[in-house]
């Protein structure tokens, strides 16, 4: 999975029937409450050292006659980034844009039965979408290989099998009985390649527990996900790897009515040639490691620790130097 704008996933889903609908519904318009800001952050943990945040974004909704018009991105510092805009025609959504990417949707009747993104620098990706009776998407075929077929229940993905060539994926899902936040996002964003909305996201509840893949005979849980909840709607939602990886997105929700969180931060900050300084969540395990090079050796952190890697929990924010001594030729 990837992120938009440098890294982004958009994940959306709708507790009413038309939850593909192409016109997106005013959230206010039947009592719900609208989502205004949404946070993301992504770590990684190399398998031999070391975790830390890679990414952290905030996106604003900009909301127009009912609909999401644009998201507005913000760094950690809550500065300006970049925006990703849905261009609509007739009430349909017929172009989104952002980053470097733009991508113009097809439609049959109401449906978009086909995409093609363009970047920056000319190259072109495309895709086609089948749907079952009910409007959920069943199949999407990349134009240069691929395609991935999907299986729902009771409005919520239940299974994903991705194929391409000789090689097939497949991933099992749950879903618990909650709202998911992103449901008011436009589910026109699953077809823009530069923001990337995972399909396990298009259910009509959240998806938790854990997911279950298949690969070449490989059985195995490959992804965990869990939540915290206001009452029905979700505050917080963490999707994480297994160990082959070490991996995890968390994401925070905030509502129109001023419930539900902000991520806690805590900022690491290091100088020199060091792995795992970053934004943290309050709580998570910092691990840092100084790295030595041929003509420099690390003796100890300027507080006069001398563990290498250093292991403490985030629980606000650091400031740390380490200290090296030459290398005698």
């Amino acid at each position: 999975m990837t992120l938009a704008l440098g890294a982004m996933i958009l994940f959306a889903a709708c507790g009413k029937e038309d939850s593909t609908s192409t016109t997106p519904t005013d959230p206010a318009s039947d009592g719900e409450k609208r989502l205004e800001w949404w946070e993301q952050h992504f770590y990684e943990k190399r398998k031999d050292h070391y975790e830390g945040a890679r990414d952290f974004s905030r996106y604003k909704f900009i909301w127009e006659n009912g609909k999401v018009k644009e998201l507005e991105v913000y760094d950690d510092e809550n500065q300006y980034f970049g925006s990703i805009e849905i261009i609509y025609e007739n009430g349909k959504a017929k172009e989104i844009r952002g980053g470097s990417t733009t991508t113009t949707l097809l439609y049959t009747g109401d449906m978009v039965t086909g995409s093609i993104s363009t970047y920056r620098d000319g190259y072109t990706s495309s895709y086609t979408y089948e749907y079952n009776a009910s409007g959920e998407i069943v199949r999407k075929t990349r134009s240069d290989g691929g395609t991935t077929y999907y299986t729902w229940e009771n409005g919520n993905l239940v299974e994903e099998r991705y194929t391409s060539g000789t090689h097939t994926d497949t991933y099992t899902y749950t879903c618990d009985s909650k709202i998911n936040p992103m449901r008011q996002v436009p589910i026109e964003l699953v077809f823009h390649e530069f923001t990337y909305l995972p399909m396990e996201m298009l259910s009509k509840n959240s998806v938790t527990g854990s997911c279950e893949s298949y690969s070449y005979g490989y059985t195995g849980r490959d992804y965990t996900y869990s939540h915290t909840y206001d009452g029905d709607y979700t505050t917080s939602w963490t999707q994480e790897w297994d160990d082959s990886y070490e991996g995890k997105y968390r994401y925070y929700f905030r509502y129109s009515d001023g419930s539900g969180m902000d991520a806690p931060l805590c900022r690491i900050n290091v100088e020199g040639n060091v792995f795992g300084d970053g934004i943290y969540i309050l709580g998570d395990e910092v691990i840092l490691y100084a790295y030595s090079n041929s003509t420099q050796r690390f003796l100890h952190w300027g507080d006069g620790n001398t563990d290498n890697p250093r292991i403490f929990t985030a629980t606000g924010d650091v400031t740390l130097q380490p200290v090296y001594e030459p290398i005698e030729e």
